[in-house]
């Protein structure tokens, strides 16, 4: 497991070193694919270590803030050492499921289901009512063969880029494609049945496909040098993305 971190200035060599991390165990996972053993990033977030502490009262100055300006800016982002350190356990706990992946600590421990800060929001969730899990479920659909269809002509492209968009996809979206057409699977058919099965909806995160999707319009944007081509490859992402945000909306309430 490799520790990265997020950039900001004045920190570029520390940085480079992290964006070496994260590329190391990128490539160390898909060396060890077979064997056993996972590898992975993850980051703790804005921990206040000893260490992160030292820096700060660096690095504040340069940014021309106190170092009591500097962590009133940030208080939001700041992640309790035992957040950080249940975290790292909690990744470490589902290595296969995070292989090849850059993670967070949150990120780990919303997947094992572990809820952090005021749960009153969440108590007070309600079930979707019922024309709303029927559209649901039509959507849900439309999702699954839209990933269907760009896996399948993923497979038509050579070994190389096969191999790139499959981690490419793996990395931004949280899963692999074929756990992503599983956890659908298994949603659409939570949709069909009834409105109380519902314990799918935690190993669908959705957030992360349309965090996917994002990404690929940034690529098409920075790929695509026809302007009519641009707009059309966008026109069609976006759909896919909505499709996307509107299921999660659906399912999320």
């Amino acid at each position: 497991v490799c520790v990265t971190s997020s950039g900001l200035e004045y920190m570029g060599a520390y940085e480079t070193f992290k964006a070496a991390q994260s590329h190391l165990a990128d490539t160390l996972d898909a060396e060890l694919e077979g064997t056993g053993v996972f590898a992975f990033s993850i980051g703790p977030g804005l921990v206040l270590t000893p260490g992160a502490k030292h820096g700060v009262s660096s690095l504040a100055p340069l940014y021309g803030m106190s170092e009591e300006d500097f962590y009133e800016a940030n208080k939001e982002h700041i992640v309790p050492v035992e957040v950080a350190g249940a975290g790292f356990a909690a990744a470490i706990a589902q290595a296969e499921r995070f292989a090849g992946q850059e993670i967070s600590s949150l990120q780990a421990l919303s997947a094992a289901g572990i809820k952090v800060g005021d749960m009153s929001d969440h108590c007070s969730q309600e079930y979707p009512k019922e024309e709303e899990i029927l559209e649901a479920h039509r959507i849900c659909r439309r999702v699954y063969n839209t990933l269907l269809e760009q896996s399948e002509g993923w497979k038509k492209r050579s070994l190389f880029e096969r191999q790139w968009m499959l981690r490419d996809f793996k990395k931004n979206a949280g899963m692999t494609v074929e756990q992503w057409l599983d956890s659908l699977k298994r949603l659409e058919a939570a949709l069909a049945d009834d409105a109380g099965k519902f314990t799918s909806f935690l190993e669908t995160p959705l957030r992360l496909l349309d965090q996917y999707y994002g990404h690929l319009k940034e690529l098409a944007s920075s790929y695509e040098k026809n302007p009519e081509k641009l707009t059309e490859h966008l026109i069609t992402i976006s759909d896919w993305q909505e499709d996307v945000k509107a299921l999660e909306k659906l399912i999320g309430r």
